[in-house]
């Protein structure tokens, strides 16, 4: 897959995907958007602090030597439709996935059709007056059925 480029006052920046972030770029991300890891992952759309911490990154990448005011002055100062257009424009560009890259449709989470959950978490057979019973002995009150 080709790479993400942004350009930015007529220099042209990589943008990192998320599974290359070090711990710094992470902290640098989470300064920009005030979000965690977790959510980043889970936001949908373009949010503008992850927008400006990824492309603070990419300038930062490409010019190691630049203290952290310089580089937030340029990612600042990005115009963010432009920037919108762009990111837009590179979506456009890339291919969708074949069946075979695609995510699955169900996660890993949920349990077959032909299975059921109950409502303590346990997958039984769909008896539910029953599925306590098999999941754990009565107790009769004597220190021998505990």
């Amino acid at each position: 897959m080709p790479e993400a480029r942004i350009n930015v006052e007529g220099t042209a920046y990589v943008l990192p995907t998320l599974d290359t972030l070090n711990l710094r770029e992470w902290r640098i991300l989470k300064r920009y958007s005030d979000l965690t890891i977790d959510q980043i992952m889970e936001v949908a759309g373009l949010d503008p602090g992850v927008m400006g911490g990824m492309l603070a990154i990419a300038i930062h990448r490409s010019d190691p030597s630049l203290r952290d005011q310089e580089v937030d002055a340029m990612a600042e100062g990005m115009n963010g439709y432009d920037m919108m257009e762009q990111l837009f424009a590179i979506a456009e560009a890339t291919p969708d996935p074949t069946p075979a890259e695609a995510p699955l449709p169900e996660s890993d989470s949920k349990t077959s059709s032909d299975e059921q959950t109950l409502s303590s978490g346990a997958v039984g057979d769909g008896d539910s007056e029953h599925s306590q019973e098999t999941l754990s002995p009565a107790s009769t009150g004597s220190p021998a059925s505990v």
